[in-house]
């Protein structure tokens, strides 16, 4: 019998089984992250590294002020490519969150927390870990924390209504006769979650556990430009602070009216308004630049004087002259965002 050719068989087949062995197919590259999902990721990054540190702490989180520097993350923007500044709330595109429980024992540890991440358009994503904190302080912070958010949203849409203007305190009148206390649920004061007085938000920073304080913010132009919410839970350290912008627009805002404050100036010193910020001079010989001063990008920290014409850049500020027969008679200041434009400014007289 002749076995030759199963035997050759049998050596192919081992030669092949050896050689599928050997042979490493290639791993397909993974796709990238979309912004989105770089976001949800920043997120559980951040819870990890809180749980991580609890686990080498006994299942302690750490203190409450100063919880960035015990912990190993570093966390940006996909969608700004700035360093996160873990407010309380994501309400804003590409943010990370960081909404710490304190105790209302006067521990600064933290007791517990919630994280949320905001993609383009709604929020992601929320992780948290509350059981263990007690049912008073959880109480007592998410009523402080709700009251703050009303007066924001009553602060802003009074702004709205106003011509982008806050009111300078809480009992202005806006154009349509009411205040801010008359935007809150109801018409209402709000209570205090401490001591069961209905009597927030205040004038001013809050003064005690439980308030809430509203602040108007001026700018260069003598207009009320912006506002500022601060509250106290059950526990002094466990305070939050909130802008209408994010804190990059607020800069970039700000730029605005001071150059509507320097263009007034030049226009009370000259008599006209400018057709362009860094030629034209007053009798003194100085332009629109020269009144305004340094201005610096939020974003680069590079300097960025205002531009003749519309702002198309982010963190940009741009001067457009409106003119009858030759003279300057108007003008449109508009500023650029983040993402987009956020305001336009014309005369004060306006």
């Amino acid at each position: 019998m002749n076995l030759r050719p199963v035997v050759v068989v049998l050596f192919l087949l081992t030669v092949i089984g050896c050689e599928s062995d050997s042979t490493v197919l290639p791993t397909p590259p993974k796709a990238a992250l979309t912004l989105d999902e770089q976001v949800i990721a920043n997120c559980e990054a951040l819870r990890d590294s809180l749980e991580a540190y609890a686990s080498r702490h006994n299942g302690d989180y750490p203190d409450g002020t100063y919880f960035q520097r015990a912990l190993n993350v570093d966390l940006v923007n996909p969608y700004t490519g700035m360093p996160e500044e873990l407010g309380p709330r994501a309400r804003f595109r590409g943010q990370t969150a960081f909404e710490r429980y304190l105790t209302c024992d006067g521990s600064n540890l933290i007791a517990g927390y919630r994280i949320n991440g905001y993609g383009l358009d709604h929020q992601l994503v929320q992780f948290e870990s509350v059981d263990r904190v007690p049912a008073d302080s959880r109480w007592v912070h998410d009523i402080v924390v709700a009251n703050a958010y009303l007066v924001l949203d009553a602060a802003q849409r009074w702004a709205a209504t106003n011509e982008g203007r806050y009111p300078g305190d809480l009992s202005e009148q806006g154009l349509d006769g009411k205040t801010l206390i008359d935007l809150l649920p109801g018409g209402n004061l709000l209570p205090n979650p401490v001591y069961g007085g209905i009597y927030e938000p205040m004038d001013g920073p809050p003064g005690d556990v439980g308030d809430v304080g509203y602040m108007a913010i001026g700018g260069a132009d003598g207009v009320q430009i912006n506002c500022q919410i601060q509250a106290y839970g059950c526990n002094y350290s466990d305070g939050l602070s909130l802008l209408p912008d994010q804190d990059y627009d607020f800069d970039i805002r700000t730029h605005g009216h001071e150059l509507r404050a320097a263009v007034e100036q030049f226009a009370r010193d000259a008599g006209v308004y400018p057709h362009n910020v860094d030629a034209d001079q007053t009798p003194s010989g100085k332009s629109v630049i020269d009144l305004l001063g340094p201005m610096t990008d939020p974003f680069t920290r590079q300097p960025s004087p205002p531009v003749n014409g519309t702002a198309t850049a982010r963190g940009q500020v741009g001067y457009a002259p409106v003119e009858e027969n030759g003279v300057v008679t108007d003008y449109v200041i508009t500023v650029r965002g983040l993402f987009d434009e956020i305001a336009r400014l014309g005369p004060l007289s306006q």
